[in-house]
């Protein structure tokens, strides 16, 4: 289903609009455009590379060409990802019910900005992560000031990677910002049906989609980080950033989701109330109940059986089949992480 992107709000500075557009002329870059930039920015890049000379004072670090390749690539399937990452996000909030017309246009809206102090916060750590990796790669930083290495293909594979940490930088501030955003609103919900999920489907859909995405690239970096040597191993570093990533992808996942939790399961204590009111001879509790249109001719057998069901009701707004759907979603960075170590291994056995 095709989706508008709604203008920011006209009350705003010009500056602070302007800033705050990129975001809803991104969304709408179409699938095909996307695709074609991105493999436009890898062919021109490696061309690029391998034009510019190598330097002659500072030899590239082993391995230099190769986390080149990494970073281009990565930087591509970011620019793929984020289009209709905030299309689906639009999508899921044109889809919501339950909630008021103001509430669904101030979502609308602030889907398609990123304020400055969210790009601020994820660029402060994502420049912190990358300065702390280059500082254990042996990386000079005084080094960036040298002529030699600025013009040359060390500078440009330099370049790549502190464009690779602004790019995922974005692409995790408008994820985490997405998810408060439904969380958010997720508080206004309203005459939450217990037997009918259906309405509330745009909250799962939004949440399994953006935990999707973070594993998807998070499996790309384990990928390029593993190691065989003997046996299969991942890079120190990359294990010690896994807490973090897997509290990301558990917050990205639940924000969304547990409003409509708390939301199904208030319902169903109500619902509860009202049917043991009901089996204590006051009929008149059912008059707001899922029962109503039956309350006079239920007999007690009736309502016993009608708690039961009651309280066997889920407070999650998902089934079995997506819990699996996820948790087969989670398996994908273990077999990206055992794919990269049974490849490199292939390699260095064909080489040797």
């Amino acid at each position: 289903m095709a989706t508008d992107v709604p203008a920011t709000t006209s009350g705003r500075s010009e500056d602070e609009t302007r800033v705050r557009n990129w975001v809803a002329r991104l969304a709408r870059i179409p699938p095909k455009a996307a695709v074609l930039g991105a493999i436009g920015w890898v062919l021109a890049f490696g061309l690029l590379f391998a034009v510019l000379p190598m330097p002659t004072s500072r030899p590239p670090l082993p391995g230099s060409a190769r986390l080149t390749a990494f970073f281009v690539v990565m930087i591509a399937l970011y620019g793929v990802v984020l289009p209709p990452a905030i299309r689906s996000a639009l999508a899921s909030a044109e889809n919501l019910s339950g909630i008021d017309e103001s509430s669904r246009a101030e979502l609308r809206a602030s889907l398609v900005e990123l304020p400055w102090y969210w790009l601020a916060i994820s660029l402060g750590l994502g420049v912190s992560a990358h300065a702390r990796i280059s500082v254990r790669a042996g990386i000079d930083f005084a080094s960036y000031l040298d002529p030699d290495v600025m013009l040359s293909a060390l500078g440009l594979a330099r370049l790549a990677g502190w464009l690779h940490i602004i790019a995922v930088s974005v692409l995790l501030a408008l994820l985490l910002r997405h998810a408060v955003l439904f969380s958010r609103i997720g508080r206004r919900l309203h005459d939450v049906d217990l037997l009918d999920h259906g309405p509330l489907s745009p909250f799962v859909q939004h949440s399994f989609r953006t935990t999707g995405i973070i594993v998807v690239c998070w499996a790309c970096i384990a990928a390029f980080h593993v190691r065989w040597e003997g046996d299969l191993s991942l890079d120190p570093l990359i294990i010690s950033i896994l807490p973090v990533q897997v509290m990301l992808m558990l917050g990205v996942f639940l924000a969304p989701l547990w409003p409509v939790h708390q939301a199904l399961r208030d319902a169903r204590t109500v619902e509860l109330a009202r049917v043991h009111a009901a089996i204590r001879g006051d009929r008149e509790a059912l008059r707001g109940s899922l029962l109503r249109a039956h309350a006079d001719s239920l007999s007690p057998i009736d309502l016993f059986t009608y708690r039961e069901q009651v309280q066997s009701f889920s407070s999650w707004p998902f089934d079995a089949t997506a819990v699996a759907r996820l948790a087969l979603l989670t398996v994908v960075p273990l077999l990206g992480w055992i794919g990269g170590a049974l490849v490199e291994r292939a390699l260095d056995a064909v080489l040797r």
